[in-house]
C-alpha cells in the first residue's frame, strides 16, 4: 500500500513538473513569435544627475545620457531572461520525462 502511494505521488509530481515546463515554454514561444509586443514595456530612460554641460575630450559637450545604450541593455536583459527561462524549462522536461515514465511503468506493473 505504501509503495503504491509513493509511486503515484512521484508520478504526480513528475507530471506536474512536465506540465509547468511545457506551459512555460509555450508561453515563451507565444511571446517571442506570436505576441511580439507582450514583452515590450515602456521604459523611462532617465539621464543621470550630472552638471548641465560636461566637456568631452574632443571638445564637444555631453550630458552623459545615452538612451540607445540603455535600450540595448534592456534588450540584452530580455534575451538573457528568455534564455534562462527556456533553459530551466528544458531541464525540467529532461528530468521530469524519465522520472514520470519510470514510475508510471512501475504503477502499471503493480496494478496488472
Amino acid at each position: 500500500m505504501l509503495k503504491k502511494v509513493y509511486l503515484y505521488l512521484v508520478s504526480l509530481i513528475a507530471l506536474i513538473m512536465l506540465i509547468v515546463a511545457c506551459v512555460s515554454l509555450i508561453n515563451l514561444g507565444l511571446r517571442a513569435w506570436v505576441f511580439k509586443q507582450a514583452d515590450n514595456t515602456s521604459y523611462n530612460y532617465s539621464c543621470p544627475a550630472i552638471p548641465a554641460s560636461t566637456q568631452v575630450p574632443d571638445g564637444s559637450s555631453s550630458n552623459g545620457c545615452d538612451t540607445a545604450l540603455q535600450q540595448q541593455q534592456a534588450h540584452e536583459e530580455l534575451v538573457s531572461s528568455r534564455e534562462t527561462e527556456s533553459a530551466r524549462d528544458i531541464a525540467l522536461i529532461i528530468v521530469g520525462l524519465p522520472v514520470f515514465f519510470y514510475h508510471w511503468r512501475l504503477v502499471r506493473k503493480e496494478t496488472d
